[in-house]
């Protein structure tokens, strides 16, 4: 578990320490309690205590063991004070039975919740949900992310976000869905909603939209852990092997991508020093094995994309041509917005800036990125490159306005006053 920076204000110590053991703490509690409402509803009695506990006396040693305890004994009160949970009195004797009354070192911890979240997860990502909600649970539950966080990852409203992780988690309680990982003639079936959540996990992970923080590698290597747990479930498969190409290769380039005072460095600027050749070796491993299954999949095109980059020694070699022929590729699976806009950027790095221009204008037109602040960099940089300085300027400052991460604020105003 990555430890709380001593550092930081006690606020932002509490905050990262609860996160990073949140969905370890509960899946155990579910798997063991039968209940995904008793779990959140003492976990989060559980926070809050830790809350007034740690901000007078500091955060302690073990603050995953503590909160594990201290939702266990929370869960236990609910019990006893709702008698509709009387029918769980032998899980709860179970549970107690499992776990005891002592102390929890950390390698206690992680033993006995790690694989918890693979099956909390697979819930989560039931059939019976539709793909959003499952994506969205998921991270909420294992990730401890706030409905207002994942409502910016999937470009939507608050009040919308909430209505959806409502109406999912009461599906799963109405629909008696189970807390567990599903028999082997069953996984397969639900291995892309799996990858789905995971893939939207490394994303939150790799550019945090929802935080002061622009990167989180713990996280990342939360996700990508995930990914392996799935793997010993589902070997071979070739858009599983696609992912985890695609997450090495965008982890090899961690270090590189923020400065020391935590603002983002573009691709262009990157010290290829710093990315680490044994992710980028992994990535290529993953990939070639995913590409002899002779199963196309997006994950694999997208690791593919992610390859040129890796592999290219400088920005300028970069076989932008052939990164806008897989973008073109991967629409064929996957047409989203997003897609399309980074196809739009590839093309401009290909000089045909008009063609490039026409595309992301006509997404700006469509209406579902016209708040998406990324869309008008790459309109600020077409209409720069072709000598349109006042509609450019006012692209870009639109971005600035549109971006919610300060750091990325200071970076665009930088961008700007360096190109005029």
């Amino acid at each position: 578990m990555r430890k709380p920076n001593r550092t930081d204000p006690i606020e932002i110590q509490i905050e990262k320490a609860v996160r990073s053991c949140y969905g370890k703490i509960l899946s155990q509690l579910t798997y063991h309690f039968k209940s995904l409402d008793l779990a959140e509803e003492a976990l989060q009695e559980a926070t809050i205590s830790a809350i007034r506990s740690w901000q007078e006396q500091g955060i302690i040693a073990n603050p995953e063991g503590w909160l594990f305890i201290t939702a266990k004994r929370k869960a236990i009160d609910i019990i006893r004070k709702n008698q509709s949970h009387t029918k769980k009195q032998q899980n709860l004797t179970q549970f107690n039975e499992a776990i005891g009354n002592g102390a929890f070192d950390n390698e206690d911890i992680e033993k006995s919740l790690q694989d918890r979240r693979l099956e909390l997860i697979f819930t989560c990502c039931h059939p019976a949900l539709d793909t959003a909600s499952q994506v969205a649970l998921t991270l909420n539950t294992i990730c401890g992310f706030s409905t207002d966080e994942i409502a910016k990852a999937f470009l939507l409203k608050h009040p919308t976000m909430a209505q959806r992780l409502v109406r999912a988690k009461q599906k799963i309680k109405k629909n008696n869905i189970p807390y567990q990982i599903p028999q082997s003639d069953q996984l397969e079936q639900r291995l892309s909603g799996v990858l789905g959540v995971i893939y939207l996990i490394f994303n939150e992970a790799y550019y945090s939209k929802g935080s002061q923080y622009l990167s989180s590698k713990p996280l990342a290597k939360e996700a990508m852990h995930l990914a392996k747990l799935v793997d010993q479930q589902l070997p071979h498969r070739s858009e599983l092997l696609g992912l985890q190409a695609l997450m090495a290769f965008n982890y090899a380039r961690f270090n590189a991508r923020i400065d020391k005072f935590g603002r983002s460095i573009k691709l262009k600027e990157q010290n290829r020093n710093l990315w680490q050749t044994k992710w980028i070796d992994q990535g290529n491993y993953y990939l070639a094995s995913a590409v002899a299954l002779r199963r196309l999949g997006p994950y694999q095109i997208q690791a593919a994309i992610s390859a040129v980059h890796s592999t290219s020694k400088t920005f300028e070699q970069t076989d932008w041509l052939q990164i806008y022929g897989l973008y073109q590729k991967l629409i064929q699976y996957q047409s989203s917005p997003i897609i399309q806009l980074n196809a739009a950027i590839a093309l401009a790095y290909t000089n045909k800036l008009e063609e490039a221009l026409k595309l992301i204008e006509r997404l700006e037109q469509v209406g579902q990125l016209s708040q998406y602040h990324l869309l008008f960099v790459a309109k600020a940089f077409c209409l720069k490159q072709l000598g349109k300085v006042e509609q450019s300027k006012k692209a870009m400052n639109y971005a600035i306005e549109l971006s919610d991460n300060q750091f990325q604020k200071d970076y665009f105003q930088k961008e700007l006053e360096d190109w005029f």
